[in-house]
């Protein structure tokens, strides 16, 4: 009765071989399973067990588990299978590691501005190319900036062009101005706003644009108010106040430089 209920589940098993039907043949350890009775199953289970393998390898595959997948086929050739098996699993392997590789790329893509590279892959520059702006802070700039439907793309794989921009930090020293306090004579800086803006060639990695653009002009007012905090402390430097669209009309003009080339 045990070798008749065994070969039944071996046959079961065999019909859809899966990750499942791998963890039951491994079961079967010929080292472990010493009974007479147990024989003829065990040997099914050793004979399948690398077609089984191979077919849990491409389970995890077909859910891009390029991992999971590539130790399932390594298993596979180290049972030492027939010659359609390791054919098998030697094609898993080439295309787990082309899974892998892609999905290395992406990642890396979808941090570009961090750490570009180049890609030969992406459409060549020229009329038609389009444009990816880094979305982590395109959002605020988005409706200055001179780009149709046409030619936004959507993530930089698709881009001829990666548009980097910056957050907004102190710029450059417009204007000094003299103000007489109780303290005295105190000189007082202007500073404009900067922001860092950097275009890249996607296919090559190349620098077509390194610029920081500075927003902002001062005119010395008659009086500013400051808080101190002690006898000696004289009023401090001050950033220009600009606004939104100040600060979109001139990412519009440095990015219409990246698209004429």
């Amino acid at each position: 009765m045990v070798e008749v209920m065994l070969r039944e589940f071996i046959a079961a098993s065999t019909r859809s071989p899966s990750c499942r039907t791998a963890d039951v043949a491994r079961w079967f350890d010929p080292a472990r399973l010493l009974h007479p009775a147990t024989r003829p199953a065990v040997a099914a289970a050793t004979a399948f067990l690398p077609t089984a393998v191979v077919s849990c390898g491409d389970e995890f595959r077909s859910r891009a588990d390029w991992g999971g997948a590539t130790a399932r086929y390594v298993q596979a050739l180290a049972l030492r299978p027939e010659a359609a098996v390791v054919q098998r699993a030697q094609l898993g392997l080439a295309a787990a590691a082309a899974g892998q590789a892609e999905s290395d790329t992406r990642a890396r893509l979808a941090a570009y501005c961090t750490s570009p590279f180049a890609y030969p892959a992406a459409p060549a520059p020229g009329p038609s190319g389009r444009v990816f702006v880094d979305e982590a802070t395109y959002g605020r700039f988005a409706y200055a900036l001179p780009l149709t439907q046409e030619q936004r793309a959507t993530e930089a794989a698709s881009a001829s062009v990666v548009v980097c921009i910056g957050g907004t930090e102190r710029g450059g020293a417009d204007q000094t101005c003299t103000y007489v306090g109780s303290g005295g004579r105190n000189q007082v800086s202007f500073f404009r706003t900067a922001i860092p803006v950097r275009a890249y060639e996607t296919r090559t990695g190349r620098v077509l644009l390194d610029r920081r653009v500075e927003v902002g002009d001062a005119v010395c007012p008659p009086s500013i108010t400051y808080t101190s905090y002690g006898p000696f402390g004289g009023p401090p430097d001050q950033d220009i106040p600009v606004s939104e669209a100040d600060l979109g009309s001139a990412l519009r003009d440095v990015v219409s430089q990246v698209l004429r080339g």
